[in-house]
C-alpha cells in the first residue's frame, strides 16, 4: 500500500514538473493578403512538436519553454521561420 502511494504522489509530481516546463503558443497563419490558411503545417524548431491550422488559420498547443522559433509551412508556399513573441 506504501509504494502504490509512493508510485502515485511520484507520477503527480512528475506530471506537474513535466508540465511546467512547457508554454502555450497560438497564432494566426496567414497569406500575404490577409487571408487565413486553411491546413498549415506549425512546428516548434528543434521539436516533434506540431499541428495543423484551422479552418480559419488559427492554432495553439502547448511547446517547450525553451522553444523560441516556429517553424510554418503549407502546400504551395514557403516555409517560414517566426520568433515565438510573449504579449
Amino acid at each position: 500500500m506504501k509504494n502504490r502511494l509512493f508510485m502515485l504522489i511520484a507520477f503527480l509530481a512528475f506530471s506537474f514538473f513535466s508540465f511546467a516546463q512547457q508554454k502555450t503558443v497560438k497564432g494566426t497563419v496567414k497569406d500575404e493578403r490577409g487571408e487565413p490558411i486553411i491546413g498549415a503545417t506549425i512546428v516548434a524548431k528543434g521539436t516533434t512538436k506540431s499541428i495543423i491550422s484551422d479552418v480559419n488559420g488559427n492554432f495553439s498547443f502547448n511547446v517547450p519553454t525553451s522553444a523560441t522559433t516556429l517553424i510554418v509551412s503549407s502546400i504551395g508556399l514557403d516555409k517560414k521561420e517566426v520568433e515565438i513573441k510573449e504579449i
